[in-house]
């Protein structure tokens, strides 16, 4: 029996399941009820939808792991397509997934759709459509990080899965969607230093050290929860401090004047009293999720 190439439509399809992992830190397998809904519905089988995701996700330049080598060129052009524009590519694979019965629940969950196939993208609902393309984004930034940075947070190196919080360096409201996906703009934090990140409280200066802003006052716990890591150098992937494969963006500055000021990744200068860079926001996890966890 001759082997059937994959086509664009099975290509966008096996780019959902990708982009929406089981669990933090699961890959999906040939034993999962969903895989094996998709290969029935396609006509493949579970072992060769699994090998699909792993393609893709060898051809992902934000991961630090290499995985396979043996990638196609439409593989690379999928992933592509989808750092480059992800709302759109996201769009076109809720369309083609939609058409074998199988949805993308807003939690990011893959099930069968169980409602007539519609004639129409429009009739998938405007709504529901940009809910799931957001959770789908949002999903695959932390599920890269957590892959690149082992779990770990990066000033504490608490290791629990559950516990850190992709953050962007370059504010989500500010940043372009491509930008968004981009691993070399985000961190992995616990809650605590995560949420003095997002209130510029601390931040990184362009060598990746933690900077403390003045307007924290000294005391014991501050002392201990904050100033404790002034100046140590957040870890990266890399032992040779890059972000592995991503391309490290352009957002950082270079840095320091006569008064020992020191300017941060996003440009605002640090030290010197109150900041006046705009609040940041970063990726959103509601229902009950914002840690990587599944409602159940």
């Amino acid at each position: 029996m001759s082997r059937r190439n994959w086509s664009r439509q099975e290509a966008l399809i096996v780019l959902a399941f990708y982009l929406c992992p089981p669990l933090p830190q699961k890959n999906w397998d040939d034993s999962d009820t969903e895989i094996r809904l998709l290969a029935g519905e396609i006509g493949r089988t579970e072992s060769a939808v699994c090998l699909k995701i792993a393609y893709l996700k060898a051809c992902d330049p934000n991961r630090t792991d290499l995985g396979f080598t043996n990638t196609t060129g439409m593989d690379r052009q999928i992933i592509s397509k989808y750092l480059v524009n992800p709302n759109a590519t996201m769009s076109e694979a809720i369309w083609e997934l939609k058409q074998i019965g199988i949805r993308i629940s807003c939690d990011g969950e893959i099930e069968a759709s169980g409602s007539s196939r519609p004639d129409h993208p429009q009739q998938l609902g405007l709504e529901r459509v940009e809910q799931v393309r957001t959770r789908a984004n949002q999903d695959y930034f932390r599920s890269v990080l957590l892959s690149n940075y082992g779990c770990a947070c990066r000033l504490t190196g608490i290791d629990i899965p559950t516990l850190p919080t992709a953050s962007h360096i370059k504010p989500w409201a500010a940043a372009t969607p491509s930008e968004r996906l981009m691993s070399s703009n985000g961190l992995l934090l616990n809650a605590l230093h995560d949420r003095a990140f997002d209130r510029d409280l601390i931040t990184p200066d362009d060598r990746y050290r933690v900077v403390v802003s003045l307007r924290v006052p000294h005391t014991p716990t501050n002392d201990r929860w904050l100033y404790a890591f002034d100046g140590r150098k957040i870890a990266l992937p890399g032992s040779d401090g890059s972000l592995g494969r991503a391309s490290t963006s352009s957002t950082t500055t270079t840095n320091t004047s006569s008064n020992d000021t020191r300017e941060n990744v996003r440009g605002s200068t640090v030290a010197e009293g109150p900041m006046t860079a705009p609040p940041r926001r970063k990726a959103r996890y509601p229902s009950g999720r914002q840690q990587g966890i599944r409602p159940s």
